[in-house]
């Protein structure tokens, strides 16, 4: 493949196409929404939105402010850019789980208001559907949250986080015993699992009588 090298992420999905084309792969809907998901030809917004990413996974106050402004310098760099706008929603979130809101009726609809933008510049995206679900169950909206976990699964097959975040759900709609499923597939694509896999598969176990496995 000789290209000039313009636009990486444009170069990466066609050679990835012309593979597939000779390989005449036929792709689970899934899989396809794969090949069409939105990235950026930014790269300092990109290795923002990274850094916000981090930041957010450290689940603390200080990390989610800084996630926050990393998050807010990507979208300045790149505004049809929808990472940023997930991590963003995913901040506010932060803000009411971590009890740094002023406000967390407000901080909810920012939340959902950022998850809603970034599906609408990329809806081919899993992570999108599931920080919408994780809104829609702390808005006790059970069936909607469930219907969006299962939507990102849809997309991504075998996305570790889409289906954790079923079991996650699925726990909180006091539906322990299907939550199991989704939850032990999770660990299975993702052995390094984050602890929130471990603790929503914990409380599974323990509502449904499985004590030993629950510890």
């Amino acid at each position: 493949y000789e290209r000039e090298l313009k636009d990486i992420f444009a170069l990466q999905d066609e050679i990835t196409m012309k593979i597939l084309g000779a390989l005449e792969v036929k792709l689970t809907e899934g899989e396809q929404a794969t090949t069409r998901r939105k990235g950026t030809d930014n790269l300092e917004a990109y290795l923002k939105a990274l850094q916000a990413l981090e930041y957010s996974n450290r689940g603390n106050i200080e990390g989610n402010l800084l996630a926050r402004q990393m998050a807010e310098e990507a979208m300045a760099l790149d505004p049809e850019y929808a990472r940023p706008y997930r991590i963003l929603a995913v901040c506010h979130i932060g803000d009411i789980m971590l009890g740094s809101s002023k406000s967390p009726k407000k901080s909810m609809e920012q939340a959902f208001e950022m998850a809603q933008k970034a599906i609408s510049l990329d809806e081919s995206h899993p992570c999108g559907y599931e920080v919408l679900a994780s809104i829609y169950i702390m808005m006790r909206q059970h069936d909607r949250a469930i219907a969006e976990a299962e939507r990102a699964i849809a997309l991504d097959p075998n996305g570790a986080d889409a289906h954790a975040t079923l079991g996650l759900v699925l726990a909180l709609a006091s539906r322990q015993q299907e939550a199991i499923a989704p939850l032990e597939k999770a660990i299975r694509i993702n052995p390094i699992a984050p602890p929130s896999y471990f603790r929503y598969l914990g409380i599974a176990y323990r509502d449904t009588g499985r004590y030993e496995e629950a510890i």
